[in-house]
This record gives C-alpha cells, sequence and structure tokens, in this order.
C-alpha cells in the first residue's frame, strides 16, 4: 500500500506503513504538551439531518432558532448568514443540490423502500443488486440514515462533478479566526478514495450490512434518477426536468458505462465514510454534523492514546496529551475511554470491525488505567471528553515545557514541576481542572 503525498503544512508527523499496521503517524519531532500538532480542514461537512435547519452549511455552526437563508433549489440545507451562503452557495449547486432536491420526490421513496428479506437476498456490491426492478419494501430512514447517505451523496456527487461533469474541485476560501488566516492542511476527492475501508457483511455485522444494503439501493435509484430520468410522469414535464438537469450539471447525461462505475462506488465509499468519519459536536453534546478529513484518518486508535482532536466544525485541530518523544506513533481515541476493556473490544469490533491489541488492552495489571483516568472529564455532568493543555496555559508554562523536555536540565527542574499546577480542558464540554504539570511531562515509561 502506497504512502499518500499529502501537504502536512509543516505538521511536525510523518505517514509510514507496514504489513502489520497499515499506513499510520509518527512524531517527527519531540512534542510538547498542548502542542498543535495537525490542524486539518475538512473534505466535506454535513449538518445531521435532525438539526439541518438550525445548523449552517458552511461554517456548520449552530443557531437556537431555524436559519433564514436557505437553498431556494434543494430546500435541504440553510446558512446562517449571507457571507456564509455567497462562500458557499456555488460549492453546493455545482455538487450535491441537484441530488439534495430528489430526497423528496415521493416516487424514488416509494421504489427505494425495502423489506428485509428482500434486501438480505440482495447482498453483493454489484448494479443488478440495486436494480429498481426490485419490488417496493417496507422501510423508513431515520435521521441518523439520512445523515450518513446526504455525506454520501456529497461525496459522490464531487465524483460525478470532478470525474465526468468537468467542474473540477471547489473550495472554499481559507478559513481565518480573528482575521488571521489558518495555515491548515488540505484533502483532495483522490485522498478521499484512498482511505481504506473495513467490508461489512453479513458475518462481521448483519445489522449494519442490512442497511447499507438499503442505502445502496436508494442512492442508486437516486443516481440514476438525475442522470437518466424515467418515464414516471407526462412527456412535457419530464423534458423539461431533463433540461433543468443539464443546465445545472452543464453536461449531457451519464451514459451506462459511466453510472455502472459510479453504482459500482457507492457501496465501498459507504465504508470508507463509517470508518473514517468524524463527528462534530456542540459544547452541550448535541452532534452537529459528520466530516470526512482523509489527512486525519491516518491516526489509529489506541485505548490509551497521546494526542486528542480538539472539537471544531470544518476544521479539525489534534493537540498532545503529553510529552511525546520522536519517533512515536500518534494515536486517538475512537471512543469514551473510561470503560471496561471488554466493552471497549465489544465496541470497537461492532463499529470498527477490529480487536484492539494497544498496551493499555494488554496490561495485565492497572496502573495504565490508573494514569490515563487522570485524562477523563470530571465534570458533574460528566462527558466522554478528554482533558488537554490549551494554548493560552501553555503559553503560560512554555518555558518549563521546553526545559523539562530537554534532557540536559530535566534535573533541575524535577522539584518544580511536582509542586506545579496547569488548568486543563475538557476536549467536549470545556471545563477546566488544575493538572499536575509532571504528569504532562514524564508520562509512564512503558507507554512512549
Amino acid at each position: 500500500m502506497e504512502i499518500p503525498s499529502l501537504n502536512l503544512k509543516g505538521s511536525p508527523i510523518e505517514i509510514k506503513y507496514t504489513e502489520n499496521e497499515g499506513r499510520y503517524v509518527v512524531a517527527s519531532r519531540d512534542l510538547e504538551a498542548g502542542e498543535t500538532i495537525l490542524l486539518a480542514r475538512s473534505y466535506v461537512s454535513i449538518a445531521s439531518d435532525n438539526v439541518k435547519k438550525n445548523v449552517c452549511n458552511h461554517c456548520l455552526q449552530y443557531s437556537p432558532s431555524t436559519l433564514v437563508e436557505r437553498c431556494s433549489g434543494c430546500r435541504q440545507v440553510y446558512w446562517c448568514d449571507t457571507y456564509c451562503y455567497l462562500s458557499n452557495r456555488d460549492i453546493h449547486k455545482h455538487y450535491e443540490c441537484k441530488y439534495f432536491k430528489n430526497f423528496n420526490k415521493d416516487y424514488l421513496n416509494q421504489q427505494s423502500t425495502a423489506t428485509t428479506s428482500a434486501t438480505s437476498q440482495s447482498s453483493s456490491s454489484t448494479s443488478s443488486s440495486t436494480s429498481s426492478s426490485q419490488p417496493p419494501l417496507a422501510y423508513k430512514f431515520d435521521d441518523d440514515d439520512w445523515t450518513e447517505i446526504r455525506m454520501l451523496v456529497a461525496i459522490l456527487s464531487r465524483f460525478i462533478a470532478i470525474k465526468y461533469l468537468g467542474v473540477g474541485e471547489l473550495k472554499a476560501e481559507m478559513p481565518t479566526i480573528q482575521g488571521m488566516t489558518l495555515n491548515f492542511a488540505d484533502s483532495t476527492l483522490q485522498d478521499v478514495l484512498s482511505l481504506v475501508e473495513n467490508k461489512i457483511t453479513e458475518s462481521n455485522n448483519k445489522a449494519a450490512c442490512k442497511l447499507i444494503n438499503l442505502i445502496e439501493r436508494y442512492v442508486t435509484l437516486l443516481i440514476k434518477d438525475v442522470h437518466q430520468p424515467q418515464d414516471h410522469t407526462n412527456k412535457k414535464k419530464r423534458q423539461q426536468q431533463q433540461e433543468e438537469s443539464q443546465v445545472q450539471l452543464q453536461q449531457p447525461k451519464l451514459n451506462e458505462q459511466q453510472l455502472d462505475e459510479i453504482i459500482s462506488m457507492i457501496r465501498p465509499i459507504t465504508c470508507k465514510i463509517r470508518c473514517n468519519q468524524f463527528g462534530i459536536w456542540s459544547k452541550k453534546d448535541k452532534c452537529l454534523g459528520v466530516s470526512v478529513t482523509p489527512i486525519a484518518s491516518y491516526f489509529n486508535h489506541s485505548c490509551c492514546p497521546n494526542i486528542v482532536d480538539v472539537r471544531g466544525t470544518t476544521l479539525l485541530e489534534f493537540k498532545a496529551l503529553h510529552f511525546i518523544p520522536k519517533g512515536s506513533q500518534l494515536c486517538i481515541s475512537y471512543l469514551d475511554l473510561d470503560q471496561t476493556t471488554d466493552s471497549r473490544q465489544d465496541y470497537l469490533i461492532y463499529s470498527y470491525y477490529f480487536k484492539c491489541g494497544c498496551k493499555r488492552c494488554n496490561d495485565k495489571g492497572d496502573s495504565i488505567d490508573n494514569w490515563i483516568s487522570q485524562f477523563y472529564c470530571q465534570g458533574t455532568k460528566k462527558c466522554s471528553g478528554t482533558y488537554f493543555l490549551e494554548d493560552e496555559e501553555r503559553q503560560l508554562h512554555k518555558d518549563i515545557l521546553t526545559k523539562s523536555n530537554d534532557n540536559t536540565s530535566a534535573t533541575t527542574t524535577a522539584t518544580t514541576n511536582q509542586t506545579n499546577k496547569v488548568n486543563l480542558t475538557c476536549s467536549y464540554c470545556w471545563k477546566k481542572r488544575p493538572f499536575k504539570l509532571e504528569t504532562l511531562l514524564n508520562p509512564p515509561s512503558n507507554l512512549i
């Protein structure tokens, strides 16, 4: 497997590959506690279906009231203000708008709805298994299903536009914070397509396989309906729909070979999304949406992670939990760390299709459990976040953090480190707690 050529924008990381571990990320130099090791922009970010009227399609910020700027074409996405609307309108129009518009077509929903028995017989990913000739089935997608469909269609629409319709990759303008342009790593469609997928079958997850069969069939019908409208209405109206479609897509309709290739990619892309997407969360633990950020997907999982992803919207930030020496593998956690080994293993096998073999899972004692538990959120309303050192707090202790990582001065600062405390911040709820500086500077030797 090739190591991707990614523009890491000077991030202190390297991507490596081995047969056993696949692609993974290591520190290219010593990393200080709280140091930002990667700032990455999502390739696609989608609002959760149940809050789409309250979450901006561009900045993914939440508003308690329904947003006023709505797409007049698909009526499925909203923007928080004129700036976000103008920044995102053309991207949405060129990519997913035409497909989102068809979500509300009754005939399509009736054709794609499915019974369990008919779908379970169709577990292959060929176009014949998702043929529109299959009988209607009684199934209704829930909010999570629709969010998954929206993300899948958003990526497929970019593949279609870039490969077949000559639109090219349209990018939103550079994100800024307080007028300062951020130096973030970006991704391309090819980066998304090169992500590793976990094949989901009836043998490893029967329920997920059944749902993916339904989604595959639904999206097949959707793609065909947009690019090869069927004779479901009168001739005049059908001709008008085709003309509108071609004006928006700026190209003739797709041929059968092109459609077959697109349809054959629905299942693999669905599986890539499932094991590589990141949730976008509010401080009150509400899931606002999901994002696909290929560069960030190369961080492997550990039940005793050394980096943390700080909740954001279209930008993901990863910070070092503690001092990390050069060459160490950098890992995040895919789950709530405050669980037993059996509970963590069950979750990872069901959701990500692998058994974790990290040092914590293999530790026969309690030493690693006890150490990582210091980073669990300790708020009155405990969340699943992890404590980390924010930039402002890190700057206050910059001299100690830098000198303590220098072997020549470590002994002179040991006593100071044991008495010094810093305020760490929860990555989810943003509540703070005091923390011994010594813990951040000297993690257990069996972890690094």
